[in-house]
């Protein structure tokens, strides 16, 4: 009876510390995803301003500071991304 006692103790650990490990990474893709959603909705915005209107700025999931705008010739972020 002992046996099927600590056989029974090691799998309740065993999927104890799976969930946990699931859990993390969960958190992990969520923090990415809203991360990458913020991203989209940045590009989304400049996009939609008028030319010659000052970029918008925003602070991500870190606290880095981003700017989002054209490169040198004037092409956006998302016409590159369309275009590749």
């Amino acid at each position: 009876m002992m046996m099927i006692t600590q056989g029974g103790d090691e799998a309740v650990l065993h999927i104890l510390n799976r969930t946990r490990e699931l859990y993390r990474r969960r958190i992990q893709e969520t923090a990415i995803v809203d991360q990458l959603d913020s991203i989209f909705v940045e590009c989304a915005i400049t996009e939609a301003q008028p030319l010659g209107h000052e970029p918008t700025s925003s602070t991500d999931l870190n606290g880095t500071r981003e700017r989002v705008t054209a490169d040198a010739h004037g092409n956006s972020i998302l016409e590159k991304s369309v275009l590749v």
